[in-house]
């Protein structure tokens, strides 16, 4: 049924404008996704069989998109075609977007953990059964077992790919992700800020000035544009960066006029965010808080409003059924421990708070601020200022000190509360200032709109050059190349060389080398990959002294002085086949007699590191 729940107004048929087309085909073959790969695991069929399945199922998912394709309008509404010019802007938009995913080149040695135990080992074990496992740790009694990957299926979307396109898992994760988030990233912020701007020129002028701040703003490595742009191959940040401009755009839709359609592109794009990341179990619904507050203090407490947010909030009933699922299947200890107390950058609100905002006073935080106060002024609809004030006041209200305690031990974990700043209007404000300026012009015409847009992008592309922003602006500390993995080079070369004189079997190497390895391939499963989620596994099976000594023997290895004994008690285990030692750890004579004790031989002696084999 369409138009309004329960009612059956005049209407006919019209296609959606293509960029709405495109991102529809985006979030219906994730949804999708999700839903087979969820159902394989839960079966435990294998990763083959999930391929089969979902190329089979693909027929339903094209014949979906053409299904919604079709917008239904009120008979009396005319229709609202974008200009010609828009539609050329927003595909420039998109290829510099894309251009800068593809080239951005910075080092995350996260890719490990989000990577190498699914989409690697999938990908060279296509008949292994689906799991809840990490699959690259080694030398271990149990398996590193992780319910939270239920929900970052994007990993083996990637496998998916490379299985058909004949390339490796690591070459989709650097290069075909960070290309599909940054084309789409344009998309999503102009039709957010089209359900507040009606002027297509103004909205795309709008997404242009979002795209040129967030190469500007990379103070922290958690700021806004940094993380935003650089990090895009991972299922958090394109949950971050593409799905929640576009959860914004459809909340609007769904708050102007309830309809089973509405309904089904709010669960579609709930379920995109759950094959991207478990950041969408508290990500999402806080989102959905402060917007149905925005909800109330634009159209007041009634029947009919209270009836539209019961249903806004029903949509995403799975995302409430699956974190019930995690809580009661997770070692609430182990999940306690994955804090920032870990890397010594503190645990309270004003250290989340520092990890997007950095010091006080933020170069750009009065920039945030003054955004918002124009675009809240500069709206057309009162009912649009009160929209935004709502949603500012909630997440005022939520976003403090006073209830930091709370969220943290209730909603969230430790380490990822600074995550719901991301949830504040300011990203889409940013856009919106200029837009509804542009918007409120009576000379506003094409050429002006190309000129400011042209405008925005360039001052991102010298902000290098102005003094006071030279230090932060994103791409000036990022690399950007056209070749090689995004890997720092000196790693990725000694990676490339140990891998090929390795023994098939288990390896101890130091931090610097130990995400990076599997990654490549599957054949070296590593003591520790990630030292927290080693942890976490370990206080999870009741053995965190374990998890201690073995990460105090990565420190040896990569050249501090304590963690000897430890080691000891590592090289013990005959299943381990390969040692990495940083070359200070392997020139000392301590080192070397331990090797040669425990029948150890090196086979490589590099610049930076040693590789000794067994045997």
């Amino acid at each position: 049924m369409e138009g309004r729940i329960g009612l059956k107004p005049a209407s006919r048929k019209a296609l959606l404008p293509l960029e709405e087309r495109c991102v529809l085909y985006l979030i219906v073959l994730m949804a999708s996704w999700f839903v087979v790969a969820t159902g394989c695991t839960a079966l435990g069929l294998s990763f083959k069989t999930l391929c089969w399945v979902f190329s089979f199922a693909l027929p339903v998912c094209f014949i979906l998109i053409k299904r919604f394709s079709l917008d239904r309008t009120d008979a009396h509404e005319s229709p609202d075609p974008t200009p010609v010019a828009v539609r050329i802007m927003l595909f420039l938009l998109c290829m510099l977007g894309a251009s800068l995913g593809f080239l951005e080149h910075f080092n995350i040695p996260d890719d490990g953990y989000y990577f190498s135990g699914r989409t690697v080992y999938y990908l060279a074990n296509p008949d292994a059964s689906l799991d809840l496992n990490h699959h690259n740790h080694a030398l271990l009694a149990w398996p590193v077992r992780y319910p939270l990957v239920l929900l970052q299926s994007i990993s083996l979307l990637w496998a998916y790919i490379a299985l058909l396109t004949g390339s490796t898992g690591l070459g989709v994760v650097h290069f075909v992700a960070p290309t599909i988030g940054g084309f789409f990233l344009p998309i999503v912020c102009y039709l957010a800020l089209k359900r507040f701007v009606k002027n297509p020129l103004a909205a795309i002028v709008g997404a242009a000035a979002i795209l040129a701040f967030l190469s500007l703003d990379g103070i922290t490595r958690r700021s806004y544009g940094f993380f935003l742009f650089v990090r895009l191959r991972h299922g958090k940040v394109f949950l971050m960066s593409v799905l929640i401009p576009l959860f914004i755009a459809y909340s609007r839709d769904w708050f102007s006029r309830p309809s089973w359609r509405h309904a089904t592109m709010l669960v579609l794009v709930s379920l995109a965010g759950a094959a991207s990341s478990d950041s969408t179990l508290f990500m999402m619904p806080m989102l959905a808080v402060f917007l149905a507050t925005g909800c109330l203090f634009s159209e007041g407490i009634s029947k009919a409003v209270l009836k539209k947010l019961v249903g806004y909030f029903t949509s995403m009933i799975f995302l409430y059924i699956i974190g019930v699922y995690l809580l009661a299947t997770m070692d609430r200890s182990a999940m306690d421990y994955i804090g920032f107390e870990t890397f010594g950058e503190g645990t309270d609100f004003a250290a989340h708070f520092r990890f997007v905002f950095a010091q006080w006073p933020h170069p750009f935080f009065a920039l945030y601020l003054l955004a918002t106060g124009v675009t809240w002024l500069g709206l057309d609809k009162k009912s649009d200022r009160r929209f935004l004030l709502g949603w500012s006041v909630a997440a005022v209200v939520i976003l403090n000190p006073l209830l930091f305690g709370f969220i943290t031990t209730n909603l969230t974990t430790s380490n990822a509360y600074w995550r719901l700043f991301y949830l504040l209007p300011f990203r889409v404000t940013i856009g919106l200032a200029p837009a509804v300026l542009l918007a409120r012009a009576t000379w506003f015409r094409t050429p002006i709109a190309i000129g400011a847009m042209i405008a925005f992008l360039s001052l991102a592309f010298v902000g290098h050059q102005i003094d006071f922003l030279h230090k932060i602006v994103v791409f000036q500390r990022v690399p950007m190349s056209i070749s090689g993995y995004k890997i720092r080079e000196t790693v990725r070369s000694d990676v490339e060389l140990m891998i090929t004189r390795a023994m098939p079997g288990a390896m101890v190497a130091p931090r610097l080398y130990s995400a990076v390895v599997p990654l490549y391939t599957h054949e070296f499963p590593q003591v520790s990959v990630r030292g927290y989620l080693l942890s976490h596994s370990a206080i999870a099976h009741g053995q965190p002294k374990l998890a201690d000594s073995r990460l105090l023997a990565i420190d040896y290895l990569s050249g501090e002085e304590a963690g000897v004994q430890d080691l000891k008690l590592l090289l013990a285990n005959e299943g381990l086949k390969n040692v990495v030692a940083s070359s200070s750890c392997a020139n000392r004579p301590q080192f070397q007699r331990l090797m040669k004790k425990h029948a150890f031989t090196r086979v490589l002696k590099e610049t930076r590191f040693s590789l000794f084999v067994r045997g």
